[in-house]
């Protein structure tokens, strides 16, 4: 077993390989195209790599859970805001309201996303959920396809994105899904960075109605230090450090690993049909 990560030396190693067998990856995702086997870049490199695992496991789920959940309080509990009063000695509270009374959807009802799903619905907000298909979650509205979505946004305090970063979904967070949110909304994605068109983003932040955004993840990583996302007042950035350290998927990948001696199917594997 040898584990490299996510890069060009990821990449690299993918491409050497000569015959077909189990890839394990120690984060949500992965980094190649899945319907050919081979690199991003197209190439088609490695057509004989069949299986690529998509290993999350608990600890990463949760540590992804906590950072969205961490963001929404400090929000919502004004956090921000009474750091700048306290640099000028200002003693002003702000309404916080009922949970409730607040409504977050989740994008993306995966394993992480019906973590933070649940979790938000242990605080008492008002949850829902949308994906392709439809999902049974207690206590979580679950709404599913196309034709669901747009209503749901314009309904929703907090969007959280946890979709996956296919070919499909680039630039799914657009203009005119940023345009029919509920005003002040404040949009989360701890998905993947193609899904949202950051210029779509920039504008709905200025012109409406976003009240702001929360990123850890990007288009382009490291984000460019001439990125205007960097100096916007509305957006707090994040290294994609959402989620959790790399040994939290080791129980998942050592389960395969015993699975796949022993002739058994293997779990999270990835779906070159769906792309993730």
């Amino acid at each position: 077993m040898k584990r490299v990560g996510f890069s060009s030396t990821f990449l690299t190693h993918l491409r050497s390989m000569t015959r077909s067998r189990p890839c394990a990856s120690d984060g949500a995702g992965v980094t190649v195209n899945l319907a050919t086997g081979g690199a991003t870049d197209g190439t088609g490199a490695n057509d004989t790599l069949t299986l690529i695992e998509n290993v999350t496991g608990s600890g990463f789920n949760d540590t992804i859970t906590g950072d969205t959940g961490a963001n929404i309080l400090h929000h919502r509990q004004h956090l921000t805001r009474y750091a700048a009063n306290q640099a000028k000695a200002l003693w002003e509270r702000y309404p916080i309201g009922e949970a409730a009374d607040v409504h977050i959807g989740v994008l993306g009802l995966g394993s992480i996303g019906v973590r933070i799903a649940e979790t938000l619905v242990g605080f008492e907000f008002k949850v829902s959920g949308w994906a392709r298909g439809p999902h049974q979650i207690a206590g979580v509205d679950c709404h599913y396809g196309p034709d669901a979505l747009a209503p749901l946004l314009a309904n929703l305090d907090y969007v959280v994105c946890v979709l996956p970063g296919t070919t499909a979904l680039h630039h799914f967070f657009n203009a005119e899904r940023f345009a029919g949110m509920k005003d002040g909304a404040i949009f989360i994605n701890v998905g993947r960075g193609p899904v949202v068109d950051p210029d779509a983003l920039i504008g709905a932040l200025d012109a409406g109605p976003l009240g702001g955004a929360v990123l850890d993840v990007f288009e382009t990583e490291p984000l460019a230090a001439d990125s205007p996302l960097w100096r916007h007042p509305k957006i707090l950035i994040t290294p994609h450090a959402a989620g959790g350290p790399a040994m939290a998927s080791m129980p998942d990948i050592l389960e395969n690993y015993r699975r796949a001696a022993a002739g058994e199917p293997l779990i999270n594997l990835a779906d070159p049909e769906q792309g993730y």
